[in-house]
């Protein structure tokens, strides 16, 4: 039944989808919202493949999924839309984590409050158009030049592209949440300047703190806590990664001076002898370590 979870709210992007040859003879619903109200940025750990969604998904209890509520109360679009994780740092996490580093990436969002939001149809691509898995291969390459980094299965509109399309939407104030209609499709396909909406956080919070939230292990989904780091989009986070790696290395880790995997595992190896939740670079952990920020 886990297993499927994903799949199944994957394909809610795409309910009641009836197709054709062309863009205009394919409709969906999607939640049409207005107006987006920014109330903060998150950093959020995030993880590439569906593999390992799947295994987390299993061993932990901290999946978080978000809703777009209608004026009535209704439950319009409901999807984990901006990909946004918060797990449970038990054991099985760790010991996951630390044997697939590399699989764990921080991705900084903005955080949006919702005031309205309306079901709607609209024009989408189909899924039978000659083009169709050249588009969604241009659509994947599209979310990764923009910061939505993922094991994309190229041409395929999975539920790991369907995510980050929703992702990309939220995050760029843009009408339509939960389909892949031609406003969507065009800005993610085009290389013009005007088109571009790459990581937008970093024009919206040139902040160097931000907040990260996670599970204390045994602890339940509404128990989260919330903490302070630094933001992905800070212009100095690189010289901060490399005074982390100095000072791990000082007290005997083994770094790689790149803050590749094996950094990053030593970092975590830090933070688990230091009761501190793992992935971040959180403002406790630097300030036990001695890094300034």
């Amino acid at each position: 039944m886990k297993h499927n979870l994903i799949l199944i709210i994957a394909l809610a992007f795409f309910a009641n989808i009836s197709c054709t040859k062309t863009l205009n003879d394919c409709t969906s619903n999607a939640a049409s919202i207005q107006p987006f109200t920014l109330i903060g940025t998150e950093v959020s750990l995030n993880v590439k493949s569906i593999q390992s969604i799947e295994f987390l998904i299993d061993t932990t209890s901290a999946l978080q999924r978000d809703a777009i509520i209608g004026e009535n109360g209704e439950t319009l679009f409901q999807a984990n839309y901006d990909n946004t994780f918060h797990f449970e740092q038990n054991e099985n996490f760790k010991e996951y984590y630390l044997n697939h580093t590399n699989d764990f990436h921080l991705k900084q969002s903005l955080r949006h409050s919702i005031s309205n939001a309306t079901n709607v149809e609209i024009e989408v691509l189909c899924d039978d158009d000659e083009n169709y898995a050249e588009t969604i291969s241009q659509i994947q390459e599209g979310l990764t030049l923009r910061g939505y980094i993922a094991e994309y299965d190229e041409g395929v509109l999975d539920a790991t592209t369907l995510f980050n399309i929703a992702n990309f939407q939220v995050d760029c104030n843009l009408n339509l949440v939960g389909a892949l209609d031609e406003e969507t499709i065009t800005i993610l396909t085009s290389s013009e300047a005007s088109y571009l909406c790459i990581e937008p956080w970093k024009n919206k919070n040139p902040n160097k703190i931000c907040k990260f939230k996670y599970i204390p292990s045994g602890m339940q989904i509404d128990q989260k806590v919330e903490e302070e780091c630094i933001c992905q989009s800070y212009s100095s986070i690189i010289e901060i990664e490399s005074e982390i790696e100095t000072k791990l290395s000082d007290l005997g880790y083994t770094i790689d001076s790149a803050f590749g995997q094996i950094s990053k595992r030593a970092l975590a190896e830090y933070q688990i002898e230091n009761n501190r939740p793992i992935g971040f670079l959180d403002l406790q952990t630097l300030d036990r370590l001695g890094v300034e920020y």
